[in-house]
């Protein structure tokens, strides 16, 4: 299986530690720490503020994810039946609009937290780099791509510690994820790559043919690079929102 390096994402800076403290966002419903059933308080509220999240708050430093733009993705070279060096330039990331939370698992006790999510179809258009092979065959190419996986489903696991910070004589707490982890599986895969071969029409409509026959290899080589930056932009936006809104204010006593 090849190795998968996910680079920086041009639309997220770092969360740096934030001097202010803002409110909990309007369209997040607070969920108590005291509640029985915080994981289903936290389900309610996610996917009631899903289109907000999935359309960007400045604010709170969340970019739009309608469409997600991502500079670069490479894969490197591994030694399956799809052994290819792959790189996504300037891509652009088009389904998460379509996010449903399926459910969410929350341990306050313990700090651990967990993501059930599921993407029926999310499309990436990008210019790639290709080299290697595809069944022993070389391949080689780059110009416009498409890589196209039906019923995404992720789960995102992270941990999380505390950081307290005092203005005005009162002291919060401020969660930090960390320890993040992502699954993922898909369904299906399809894939176009123009240019292949130099632009040679019958070398690059079998090249694209045997790719598709191939689709659950190349799932597993090219898909987890595509979640990974995904699981990437969740762990940005957690970290931006939680820079700034203390955890009595997310997770309150009383609600």
């Amino acid at each position: 299986m090849a190795a998968r390096h996910l680079l920086p994402l041009a639309l997220l800076c770092a969360a740096a530690k934030a001097a202010i403290w803002m409110p909990l966002p309007s369209y997040i419903t607070p969920c108590s720490r005291n509640d029985p059933d915080v994981s289903g308080c936290a389900l309610k509220s996610g996917r009631a503020a899903m289109k907000d999240f999935i359309n960007g708050d400045r604010q709170y430093r969340i970019p739009s994810l309608n469409p997600l733009r991502i500079d670069k993705l490479a894969v490197d070279e591994g030694s399956g039946p799809l052994g290819l060096a792959f790189t996504a330039n300037n891509g652009t990331v088009y389904g998460l609009a379509d996010t449903s939370i399926d459910e969410v698992r929350i341990d306050l006790k313990n700090q651990h937290v967990e993501y059930d999510l599921t993407m029926p179809r999310l499309e990436l258009l990008c210019i790639y780099n290709v080299s290697g092979k595809v069944l022993l065959l070389p391949i080689v190419g780059n110009g416009p791509g498409n890589i196209t996986l039906i019923g995404v489903k992720i789960r995102y696991i992270y941990d999380f510690g505390f950081e307290s910070r005092t203005r005005n004589g009162e002291t919060k707490s401020f969660a930090i994820p960390k320890n993040s982890k992502l699954e993922y599986n898909v369904t299906r895969a399809y894939i176009h790559l123009d240019n292949l071969f130099n632009g040679d029409k019958l070398l690059g409509e079998t090249t694209n043919r045997v790719l598709n026959e191939n689709w659950q290899d190349l799932a597993k080589e090219v898909g987890p690079t595509i979640a990974e930056a995904i699981g990437e932009v969740m762990r940005q936006i957690l970290q931006n929102i939680f820079d700034v809104v203390s955890y009595e204010d997310a997770f309150p006593d009383k609600v």
